[in-house]
């Protein structure tokens, strides 16, 4: 789990977490051979241990929820649902149908 910073809110975490994970999930191509049996794949383009990967993918996951349950809290605490429909984001939409 990577700490919170001070001062940073769910939603600040949650993209700073997004972007961790989009640079070291970066790949590239590699190509291996020659002629016709050449041999094309995917790797990481930063040798990162799995460890790391996989805190950051979790970190991504618990700050998306608590930052989803911050936004349900609001929307069930005005007890009016009508009036509140434009302020709830389209994801909680298909959780309240």
């Amino acid at each position: 789990m990577i700490e919170r910073t001070s001062g940073y809110s769910n939603k600040a975490m949650w993209d700073y977490c997004e972007t961790l994970k989009k640079v070291v999930l970066q790949t590239k191509t590699i190509k291996s051979g020659r002629g016709k049996a050449i041999d094309i794949r995917e790797v990481l383009k930063y040798d990162t241990e799995k460890e790391v990967i996989d805190k950051i993918v979790s970190s991504c996951e618990h700050y998306k929820n608590l930052y989803d349950m911050e936004d349900m809290r609001y929307f069930q605490s005005t007890g009016s649902y009508t009036l509140q429909w434009r302020f709830v984001p389209a994801r909680h939409l298909q959780a309240l149908a």
